[in-house]
């Protein structure tokens, strides 16, 4: 059985589509707002997705414990101290912070609805379309010299 995205609790789902939101309007304003890394929520989902397939190494399984103290403390949900986990090891900290930068590149950009929209309206950051007062500016009427076909032009000048 494959676990995906929607096996999750509906609760952590919603805030990683939140962060992914934000995420993706920094994206429109040419910010990183992650800086190549991927969040506390967005890896806790990944190693819960990971264990239900197989069962996670022990620095993983601190990594996941860490992660859900932290998290579910910031919802306010009491931890029970058996498994309960403040601190990481430098090691597990390094682990940690390679597989927010590897889930981070697996994900790719953000791109919601809201993103999308925002994209074809303003443009790609760098990349920015004209602005609507520039728009919808009235163009300076041609000079009659620039719509004639320059072989008009040259029989009008050897007249």
């Amino acid at each position: 059985m494959t676990w995906t995205f929607g096996d999750l609790p509906g609760w952590l789902q919603t805030d990683i589509a939140a962060e992914r939101e934000v995420e993706a309007l920094a994206w429109c304003m040419g910010k990183d707002l992650r800086q190549g890394k991927a969040t506390d929520k967005q890896m806790l989902a990944a190693l819960s997705l990971a264990s239900l397939e197989a069962p996670l190494d022990s620095e993983h399984a601190q990594i996941f414990f860490y992660l859900t103290t932290k998290i579910m403390e910031e919802r306010g949900t009491e931890i029970p101290a058996d498994v309960r986990l403040d601190t990481l090891s430098q090691y597990e900290r390094g682990i940690l912070e390679d597989d927010k930068i590897t889930l981070y590149r697996r994900m790719g950009k953000s791109k919601t609805p809201l993103s999308e929209v925002i994209t074809e309206v303003f443009g790609k950051p760098g990349k920015r379309k004209k602005a609507t007062e520039e728009l919808c500016k009235p163009k300076k009427p041609e000079s009659l010299m620039e719509r004639l076909p320059q072989k008009t032009i040259q029989s009008l000048l050897s007249l």
